[in-house]
């Protein structure tokens, strides 16, 4: 069991994309344990900042590796009411304990094989691979971070793509419109 977390931040905002999007949530933001960046705090720390805020609603994200070790964590946050979503790449482990998890990937390659939201970066690429992922629902996020002068007809290809396979869903950067973190 972990004793010690490394978080670069804590903040209350709105869920940006996927199934939750919109949505009121606290985010618990991890950082790599070799950055000198952010803090150590244990469970309880982590917990008494999270329960400051109105939301009830848990998203533990930030960094992208093995998160399987936060089950004690998750644990904590039930013991208080709270609802646990898990953000991940599909390479990295995922917390068993977590009510909800996505799996955030790109490219053509994932090794994960279940989760409750899939989400792709979406750049043009084929994307029926994917599917061999368990999951509840599958959204293509286009990847319109501003550096993409091509968005619009990014947009417009995940359309297309989902026209041809409605078990896809479009999902969109919520914080890219509105000013949100």
């Amino acid at each position: 069991m972990k004793e010690q977390y490394h978080i670069a931040d804590i903040f209350y905002s709105l869920q940006s994309e996927g199934y939750f999007s919109g949505q009121a949530a606290v985010f618990v933001c991890f950082a790599p344990q070799d950055e000198r960046a952010g803090m150590s705090m244990t469970a309880a720390d982590i917990v008494e900042t999270v329960m400051q805020y109105t939301s009830r609603h848990v998203v533990l994200t930030g960094v992208w590796d093995d998160l399987s070790d936060c089950d004690a964590l998750i644990s904590a946050f039930h013991d208080e009411g709270c609802y646990v979503q898990v953000e991940t790449t599909a390479e990295a482990g995922v917390a068993s304990e977590a009510d909800w998890t996505t799996l955030i990937v790109g490219g053509t390659h994932t090794a994960a094989s279940a989760c409750d939201e899939l989400l792709v970066v979406y750049e043009g690429q084929p994307v029926g691979r994917f599917l061999t992922v368990r999951a509840a629902h599958y959204y293509l996020l286009p990847d319109i971070d501003g550096e993409n002068s091509n968005e619009k007809e990014l947009i417009a290809k995940a359309i297309d793509t989902i026209m041809h396979d409605p078990r896809w869903s479009l999902t969109l950067p919520l914080h890219h419109y509105i000013d949100i973190k």
